[in-house]
Order: C-alpha cells, then structure tokens, then sequence
C-alpha cells in the first residue's frame, strides 16, 4: 500500500494524522491491525493462535503491519508521533494482541522510540503492555530503558501491574531492571504488596479450578510466590491504605494471609 501511494505522489506526507483518530499510519501499523488503541485486556486469546494467518475478515497478517512500519519510517514517518490520548506507535504497539509477536516494538526501539514516553493519563509503554497482559513484551522494553517505577497519574506503576497480575517472571523482571520503590502507593494508598495479596480476576482462574477440581492451590501458590518476591525485596506488610487496611486484610489466600501476618510481626 505504501509503495503504490509514494509511487503515485512523491509528496504524500507519511506523517499526516487520521481526522478522527489522530493516528498517523506508523500508529495504524504498529496497531498489527487491532482496532482499539490502549485497550486494557482481561482475556488471552489462543495461544495456538497463528499471528501470520489471514483473518476470516481478509485483514493482512502480522508480518505486512510489520513491513509497511518499516517502510513508514524509512520514508520520515516520526516514531514518537503522538495519537490519541498523545500515545506514540509504540504504546499502540504495547496495546495490542497479547500473543502479537513483539517484532514490531523490537523495530520501534530500534529507530529511537522513547521508551518511557506518556499518554495523557501517564501511562508508559510499560504500563500499557502490563494492563494489556502482554508480558512477553516486558523484557524488550526493560531491555530498552523502560522505567519500571514509572507510574501513571492515579499512581499505578509497572509493578503495581505485574503483582496485581500476579505474574511473577514479571516482578522480578522489573525488580531486578532498576532500583524500583517497592512500597510506593497508588491513589489509594495501596502499595504492589496489596496488589499481589489482592490479585485479579485471572482469565486462567476457572482452568485452574477445573484442572484441580475446584482446588485453587496452583492459584493460591502463585499468589504467595509473588508476595514472597515483594517481602524479600523489602516491602512492608504493616503499611495501611486509604482504608485503613494492611495488605493481609484483602489477601484472598489463607496462606498469603499467614505469610504477611507473620512477616509483619517478625518486623516489630
């Protein structure tokens, strides 16, 4: 597509937004054709899903949004162009399809993208692939300069995210980039402590009980490693949110309940 239209008018401006969207066709790229920009995701899909099969609807597979991205920039597309809601290609880019291959920020980070750039809500890039459940993206971005105490305006950072999601690859990824706040708080007084012992409804929740026939022990492990990780790393079981709660008054696992009680009186 690109090629026909410089093809026919040498002065077609690769960096004009959309009217209505206000994206510029390296956001359209970088979008691997999702439509939605900055969508935050609760489900995953198939992770049998073929990236480069064309879809029933006839769009292009992935590899084209990825060619013509290329192109975009070797033509003078700008890669930190801002959209809607000011996000740049590469936080549509985060935004997308949890199983997208991450061949399209690798080329983003390549020509420059700004790693820690903000959307309007000051969201980062980081942010976005974490809420987007897309964590294959994270050591990419972490690799690139990605701020992991870098938190939007209601104070939710990167790690905030990565415990809520109680994914733990994540946690320690982001632990071990940089020297992150582990007990910073969010707007309600909440630190990642709370969002681990708390969780959030995993789309993989329901496998879990079926596989274990209503035993949630896989889940409820998972929740304790991760909060293992945060206490070993310094964070405080005795800080109160907003409420007036510590994080072992919302845990939803009995034994993250033991863990954090525990641990907060072998501080006193």
């Amino acid at each position: 597509m690109l090629e026909i239209l410089t093809s026919v008018d040498s002065t077609a401006d690769v960096n004009r937004p959309q009217e209505r969207s206000g994206w510029s066709a390296l956001h359209a790229a970088a979008s691997l054709g999702f439509p939605f920009p900055l969508r935050t995701s609760s489900t995953r899909r198939p992770a049998n899903h073929n990236n480069n099969a064309r879809s029933e609807s006839g769009a292009p597979p992935e590899d084209d949004f990825v060619d013509c991205a290329r192109m975009l920039l070797q033509c003078g597309a700008r890669v930190d162009a801002r959209g809607h809601r000011r996000a740049t290609p590469l936080h549509v880019a985060c935004a997308g399809r949890p199983d997208a291959s991450p061949a399209c920020l690798k080329l983003l980070l390549s020509w420059g993208a700004d790693v820690n750039a903000r959307t309007v809500d000051g969201r980062s890039p980081l942010l976005v692939a974490l809420d987007a459940g897309n964590w294959h993206h994270v050591r990419f971005l972490l690799e690139g300069g990605a701020d992991g105490g870098l938190a939007c305006e209601k104070g939710v950072s990167p790690l905030h995210a990565a415990a809520q999601w109680n994914e733990l690859e994540c946690v320690r990824m982001i632990l071990a980039a940089a020297a992150v706040d582990v007990n910073a708080r969010d707007s309600g007084g909440r630190t990642p402590l709370f969002c681990a012992a708390a969780g959030a409804d995993n789309p993989d929740m329901d496998k879990i009980l079926n596989a274990k026939k209503g035993d949630p022990v896989g889940y409820t492990n998972q929740h304790c490693r991760v909060v293992e990780m945060l206490l070993g790393a310094g964070a405080d079981p005795g800080i109160r949110d907003k409420h007036g709660k510590r994080p072992s008054a919302v845990a939803k696992c009995a034994n993250c309940k033991l863990l954090l009680d525990d641990n907060r009186k072998r501080r006193r």
